[in-house]
């Protein structure tokens, strides 16, 4: 065998292609096998990930690891290659390579290095073949490298690789350091951890949150750092980004993960813990051991989420605390929390100073479920409460992220197909059968056409296509039968060989080094279509795409913003990102039939799902519909605005017997209906009205000439108002027009005036009780409402100084008793008596007789206050005029016997001064006989 340089050969590439091409073209099994035994050398060593302290290839390992290992001697012990950490584990690995990646290695292969090593602390298999026999999945302390990940090698690595080989010494890969929305975001991150405990960090996809966590728990100073994820190759992922870049020197960590289970359903990928390329436990006690070693060095553990039973007993076990625990895809530990993703929320379960939860797409449960949760007693994790999730500390939307480059702009494009068009390319290319022998659904088929045609006419490359089903997924890609993406290709554009094109479908069930094998052909591909149920909705980077189309409808708003995200990615081949939505459209329909049709639910949904991140588009949306509500559709700001939301939305191929001017206006304004919001419009309304009446407030029984109920609608925003529920832009909007948040204080301000009017008018602050104002306003009755308000503790002491000052008498009897005391002691200035007759009535219509008797009936019922009592009795007040009466007439009878020798007067006589003794002896020998006259 020849001397084979693994550096001459390493010289001038840039990606693992080409070195693979290299070494493939070698004339000799052993000749390949030598030069990837050395770069799995150096693989091993220039990966910080691995944290390899030396790395010895099979004949270079020492007596004593060989003692080890249990093989002393010189012997070829069947391990090709034998690493030692830096905290001291050994590591063999076996390395195969592959001219052909799908011929995999055989069991037989290697049989005899799992036998000879099992006293390692771990092995992995190392080979460029795109997976392993499914019998070493279950061996213990295994893991493997496969093709993808040499797939993901990125220049630097080679660089590194010719420097190793030159001087034998490791460099480090280049660090990443924080660009201007990384170092706001780490900035906004320390200021609120000052003051709080936890935190939420809002970026889209492609902003780079990994590394932003990464440099805030750095920054923070944390030294016990918990990192957490949804799945494997989320981990894989997260654990390269650190290893790399962190500035943690030096660190150690462990993966704590389980395998997940098939999910036909979702589609979600299925991982499995032997597709790992670095050593993983399940084992708490494993688990246990690490968190109870030297805190001197920093101490990363990256767990799944569906693994934090484990990670909470492991840290009771040995009361551990972390530092910052960081969450990453936090919406995945939103709704009830009965299931192990929120655990690690909880800090009697896993105590932790700090928590960093990351998302692109919050979820926040609307307050009618919380509430209906809380009654059924279920509790929901929901990204607005505070006390489990914090505050965001800093947030960017789309449009802000596409406005900094961060992600590329979109445009979304509902492609249409008529009926029409379908039944001739039915008719041209003949029946479409399917294997079972029964016509083709033609729908399917009508969706094939129109992402095709939009491939065609946009000149796209890269398309993800995202379907309900795992097998409606396969069937749109699969070329083996006429129906497949490729022959409908064909069909439509049968002259159109410049192009062409290739299918490919990805699905949770498959394994993963299948999966990237897959990618890998897409990535390479002219024009290339890849259908998915949900497995590339989100977590791990894939290739970029230009284009993702929604064959159909998604019920996530989450999913399918994740899933816009791929076509937003950044690429130097593209300036913007797609998003198709084909439609099936009849060539009699009229644009209400096509919108009420189901097809475009997926428009709705995909509208809603894009209106919530882009904030540009939302703003659009907003006053267009503000506008409706205004009913300017005719004017230029109308035109203007729409002009700016079809930059974001188009409907391309309409039907081309219809006027397509008037269906596409239609098209809008009833999509703007839908999406748009009904604050927005009644906000409309509302300036309307304002502009009709100048005043923005509008009566509670307000009804618009459309029917629309304003008033109650205002009312509505006043209670969110009060309740906390109405946005800061909302408020903000509605203060800039005058509107009244408290009717309440408006119609004290009213009643107010009214009275200041009142009193300069007549002297007196205190109306009658049915007065109203020439405007009709019952100032007797506010003032009756005042008094009650008063009377129940309600009313303000800033309300009841004010009316105070004014003269404004609260109880409104005493200001009838001033009146009866001042026409009493007028009648007594008239008559020489404080005591009128019952029915008497002053000139001006004062029923003073009547005030008399009532205060009369307070004296007895004990209701009268004392000081009234004596200023009455100072007067000569009577309170009981019949026994007044009766002295009276005793004393004229003692009187009469005095001068007449005799108490018994006629029944006519009179006094001198004309008392009628008669008929007041008379009158008693009545009461006496009817058993009316007291004893006494």
């Amino acid at each position: 065998m020849r001397n084979i340089n693994l550096l001459s050969m390493a010289e001038g590439i840039s990606s693992w292609a080409e070195l693979e091409h290299r070494i493939a073209a070698l004339p000799s099994e052993q000749e390949r096998g030598e030069v990837f035994e050395q770069l799995c050398q150096c693989f091993f060593l220039l990966d910080p990930v691995f944290q390899f302290d030396k790395v010895h290839r099979h004949h270079e390992i020492p007596p004593s690891l060989r003692e080890r290992l249990g093989y002393p001697g010189t012997q070829d012990i069947g391990i090709d290659g034998l690493g030692i950490t830096t905290d001291g584990k050994l590591i063999a690995y076996q390395a195969k390579f592959r001219s052909d990646r799908d011929n995999i290695p055989t069991l037989r292969e290697l049989s005899t290095f799992f036998t000879v090593s099992d006293r390692a602390d771990w092995r992995i298999t190392i080979t460029n073949a795109n997976g392993l026999p499914s019998a070493i999945n279950d061996r213990t302390n295994n893991s493997r490298v496969l093709a993808d990940r040499f797939e993901q090698l990125e220049p630097d690595f080679f660089n590194r690789l010719r420097q190793y080989l030159k001087n034998k010494c490791v460099t480090p890969p280049s660090a990443k350091m924080p660009h201007q929305t990384q170092q706001e975001a780490i900035n906004a991150a320390l200021l609120h951890f000052k003051d709080n405990s936890r935190g939420q960090l809002i970026l889209p996809c492609g902003t780079g949150k990994t590394l932003v966590a990464m440099w805030i728990a750095e920054r923070l100073g944390s030294k016990r750092i918990l990192v957490m994820v949804p799945s494997l190759s989320l981990m894989s992922q997260s654990l390269r980004e650190w290893a790399a870049n962190t500035a943690l020197k030096p660190f150690r960590y462990l993966c704590l993960c389980s395998d997940t289970t098939v999910d036909l359903g979702n589609d979600a990928p299925v991982e499995h813990l032997y597709e790992m390329d670095v050593p993983v436990t399940t084992d708490v006690k494993t688990v246990a051991e690490y968190l109870g070693r030297d805190t001197s060095i920093a101490t990363i553990l990256f767990s799944t989420y569906q693994s934090s039973k484990v990670l909470s007993e492991a840290t009771k076990r040995t009361d551990t605390a972390f530092d910052i625990a960081i969450f990453d895809e936090a919406h995945r530990t939103t709704g009830t929390k009965a299931g192990v993703w929120n655990i690690a929320l909880d800090d009697e379960k896993v105590p932790v100073k700090h928590r960093l939860f990351m998302t692109a797409t919050p979820r926040i449960y609307a307050p009618h479920i919380t509430k209906k949760a809380k009654e059924e007693d279920v509790l929901i994790c929901s990204m607005d409460d505070a006390a489990v999730y914090g505050k965001p500390f800093y947030e960017m939307t789309f449009g802000d992220a596409i406005a900094r480059g961060h992600i590329t702009d979109y445009k979304i494009v509902v492609i249409c197909v008529t009926d029409t068009e379908v039944r001739e390319m039915i008719r041209q290319g003949g029946r479409v059968i399917t294997d079972d022998e029964h016509e083709w659904d033609a729908k399917a088929f009508a969706k094939r056409v129109a992402l095709i045609k939009g491939i065609n006419s946009y000149g796209l490359k890269k398309v993800f296509t995202f379907h309900s089903r795992v097998n409606g997924a396969k069937a749109f890609t699969d070329h083996k039968t006429p129906y497949g993406i490729q022959k409908v290709f064909v069909m439509i554009s049968p002259h159109n060989n410049s192009k062409e094109i290739k299918a490919f479908h990805v699905n949770g069930t498959m394994p993963s080094g299948v999966r990237t094998g897959i990618m890998t052909e897409f990535k390479q591909s002219d024009i290339g279509i890849m259908s998915n149920a949900r497995c590339l909705t989100e977590g791990v980077d894939v290739p970029a795409v230009d284009t993702v189309a929604f064959i159909d409808p998604k019920k996530s708003l989450i999913d399918i913003v994740q899933a816009t995200g791929r076509a937003m990615r950044n690429a130097e081949w593209k300036n913007k990102g797609y998003i198709f939505i084909p439609v099936i459209v009849k060539e009699d329909d009229d644009p209400e039939q096509l919108i009420e049709s189901s097809d475009f639910k997926t428009v709705w949904q995909v509208l809603q799902a894009m209106l919530d991140q882009d904030q540009r588009l939302e703003d659009v949306v907003s006053f267009l519909r503000t506008l409706q509500g205004k009913r300017e559709e005719a004017t230029q700001a109308w035109r203007d605005a729409m002009n700016e939301y079809a930059e974001r939305v188009e409907f391309y191929n309409l039907p081309a017997k219809i006027n397509q001017q008037r269906f596409v206006n239609t098209l809008y304004t009833k999509t703007l209906e839908v999406i748009g919001k009904t604050w927005d419009f009644c906000y409309g309304l509302t300036l309307k009205y304002k502009e009709q009446t100048g005043d923005a407030n509008a009566p509670q029984e307000y009804k618009t000439l459309e029917g629309f109920y304003l008033g109650e609608w205002q009312s509505h925003q006043r209670a969110n108002y009060k309740a906390n529920q109405l946005s800061a832009i909302r408020i903000k909007r509605l203060d800039e027009i005058g509107f009244i948040w408290d009717k309440h204080e408006e119609f004290f301000n009213k009643g107010f005036h009214e009275t200041l009017r009142y009193k300069s008018r007549v002297g007196n602050a205190n109306a009658p009780l049915n007065y109203k104002t020439h405007e009709g306003f019952n100032l007797g009755r506010w003032q009756g409402t005042i008094r009650y308000t008063q009377r129940k503790g309600r009313l303000s002491a800033a309300k009841t100084e004010k009316l105070n000052e004014v003269g404004f008498v609260w109880d409104i009897y005493d200001e009838m008793f001033e009146k009866g005391f001042e026409e009493t002691l007028k009648y007594k200035e008239q008559t020489n008596s404080v005591n009128t007759p019952k029915r008497y009535k002053t000139p001006d219509g004062f029923r003073l007789g009547i005030w008399q008797g009532r205060q009369r009936k307070f004296y007895k019922s004990g209701k009268l206050s004392l000081g009234r009592i004596k200023r009455l009795e100072a007067v000569g007040f009577i309170w009981s005029p019949l026994d007044d009466a009766f002295e009276k007439g005793f004393q004229e009878t003692l009187r009469y016997k005095d001068q007449k020798g005799d108490s018994n007067a006629p029944p006519i006589y009179t006094t001198a001064d004309g008392y009628k003794l008669g008929m007041w002896q008379s009158n008693k020998r009545q009461d006496y006989k009817h058993g009316k006259l007291d004893t006494e």
